[in-house]
């Protein structure tokens, strides 16, 4: 059987770097229990407005579309076109809303002062957007045939002084404005109005000639 020797002691004072380890033994780190929860960015989140400050900034939108009605009202006060009468109003929201946006869109109507005349629309406000679009002579002609079935009263020279008068009266309250002419839908229409006016020239024309026919056949008779 083998001999184990167990190694020998070393000899002699121990080296400096085994007194260092003994005098300063290491340091273990503290023991930590349970997870680092990592601190996440602070999120600012922005409270929508509250009702009645809503209800202020549509009272004071409002407000402004009063303003620039009684300034427009104010400016065509003595105005007067056509063989109505009519005369120029920007209409204002009733009461201090604008109904949710709904009503946001302001009209330029032209209110007859005569008797047998009707109401037309020579124009639409948009406040909030600053700009204005005003119809041309070709786009009130077409669209008051359409509507009312007759010639409109006005002539050209009469719609350009309402026009321009509503574009330097607009400038002035900082609303830009454009001249539009017929649309499509519009343009549609008419073409419907003339197919039909040209529908009832033909039965018109083919009823004539049948009662010329049997006139002539009933003259023809007696004479015989």
């Amino acid at each position: 059987m083998e001999k184990f020797e167990l190694p020998e002691e070393p000899s002699g004072p121990p080296s400096d770097e085994v007194r260092d380890a003994v005098a300063h033994p290491p340091v273990r780190p503290p023991s930590v229990s349970g997870t680092v929860k990592k601190e996440e960015p602070s999120v600012v989140v922005k409270k929508p407005p509250e009702p009645q400050d809503a209800a202020a900034l549509r009272t004071r939108l409002a407000a402004k579309f009063v303003d620039l009605a009684a300034d427009v009202n104010d400016a065509f006060s003595e105005f007067s076109i056509g063989a109505g009468a009519w005369a120029a109003e920007l209409t204002a929201p009733q009461g201090m809303s604008t109904g949710g946006g709904k009503q946001a869109l302001q009209h330029l109507r032209l209110r007859p002062r005569r008797p047998g005349y009707s109401v037309m629309v020579g124009g639409i406000v948009n406040q909030v957007d600053k700009h204005a679009e005003l119809r041309d002579y070709a786009h009130m002609c077409m669209m008051h045939e359409v509507r009312f079935r007759r010639r409109l009263e006005i002539t050209a020279n009469e719609w350009e002084q309402f026009l321009r008068k509503a574009e330097v009266v607009l400038e002035k309250s900082g609303v830009e404005s454009t001249r539009v002419g017929p649309d499509k839908e519009l343009l549609e229409q008419r073409a419907q109005l003339t197919r039909a006016y040209k529908i009832a020239a033909a039965v018109l024309v083919t009823l004539l000639i049948l009662i010329a026919i049997v006139a002539w056949r009933i003259v023809v008779s007696e004479s015989s």
